[in-house]
Order: structure tokens, then sequence, then C-alpha cells
């Protein structure tokens, strides 16, 4: 887990802000929401700290090290997206391991890394399946398997549920909230919803 600074952080589109100058700090291990309506630059903000996104001014610091000129791969951060991003072709074992096998991991530690988290998320009898064979809550857990296998000292969601029915919604909530009090990784997490902000965050932004 790590704490993460964003000192002055602006950003612009040719002349355009989007974000004016953010000053926050996320404790380490803390469970921080980013609430706003669609379009107010929340994304935009979780990108940034990401590394998928420039920044135009400011200094955003992961685990006090100025990550500003770093690529993505080196910050530590590990993203869930809304639409999943899975490999389609891929079985679900091999998306949750592809970027450890691109880190060069040991098959036998790969496994077992994949195993262990898979366990987690309760996709144990899904391993051998494809994205396609998945409900929509099954491939957000993979999804969530494949940013929690890197190990990561930050977990970023990207609004991950608003492709989710209501139900499932709640339930996804629940096993996020679960997964942050057992491995204590520092999380933000972005979406316009305010009752899931109130059941997740320990603080809003």
């Amino acid at each position: 887990m790590a704490q993460i600074t964003i000192k002055g952080v602006k950003k612009n589109y040719a002349k355009t802000a989007v974000i004016h100058g953010v000053d926050v700090t996320i404790e380490a291990g803390e469970f921080v929401v980013i609430l706003g309506p669609s379009g107010c630059g929340k994304s935009t903000l979780l990108r940034m700290i990401a590394g998928l996104e420039e920044i135009s001014g400011g200094e955003i610091a992961i685990g006090g090290k100025v990550v500003n000129d770093l690529e993505p791969r080196e910050r530590g951060c590990a993203m869930v997206f809304q639409n999943y991003a899975l490999y389609p072709h891929m079985t679900v074992r091999k998306n949750i391991g592809y970027s450890l096998k691109v880190a060069k991991v040991a098959k036998a530690e790969r496994d077992a890394r994949v195993m262990k988290v898979a366990e987690s998320v309760s996709l144990v009898p899904f391993l051998d399946r494809r994205p396609g064979e998945l409900s929509g809550g099954q491939r957000q857990r993979v999804a969530m398997a494949r940013a929690m296998v890197r190990e990561p000292k930050v977990f970023l969601f990207d609004e991950p549920f608003s492709n989710l029915d209501a139900k499932l919604r709640v339930a996804m909530r629940a096993e996020v909230r679960r997964l942050h009090r057992d491995l204590g990784v520092t999380s933000v997490f972005v979406t316009h919803d305010q009752i899931e902000a109130m059941t997740l965050a320990d603080k809003l932004i």
C-alpha cells in the first residue's frame, strides 16, 4: 500500500481547462471515492494517477515518489475499467496471469498467484472458460483478479459497475469492500452514484 499525494494538478485540452488545480492526500490503505456527475473530470484525474493521461501542471507522488514522468507500468498501480478490458480469445486463467507472463514471472509462481486470486474472488470453477461464456459480474471479477494478481501498491477503479444491473452492483460493492478489508491496498474509486460512494468510501472527494 502507498500514500498518494496530488499537488496543484491541472489538465487542459488545448485551451480548455478540465481540472483546475487539485490538492488531495490519500493515505496508505485508504479507500477514497471520487464522486461527481459525468464529464466533471473524475475519470481524467484517475487516469492521470495511473499515467494514462499526461498532466498539464502540478505533481503526483505515489509512496513518496514523484511519478509525473514515469510510465504506467512503473507506478505500481492496477486499474479496473467499466468495460472489463478482457482478452476475448484467452481463458480466464490466461487473462488473469497475462501481466505476470509479460513480466516473465516463472510459470510455477504465476500459476500459484493466479489460483490464489481466483480463490479470493470465487473464480476457480471458471478458470478454463473464455470471457464470452461468463456473466457480467463474473467478467468484472476477472478484471479485479487481473488487477490483484500484480500485487499493486494502488488499485484504481473507473466506474467498474456501471454496466451491471442494480442487484449485481450491490453484490459487487460488498465484494470490493471485503477485498479492501482483506488486502488493505490503497484504493481510488470513481463513480457518479451517491449510494455507491457512501457504501464504499473511507473518504469522499
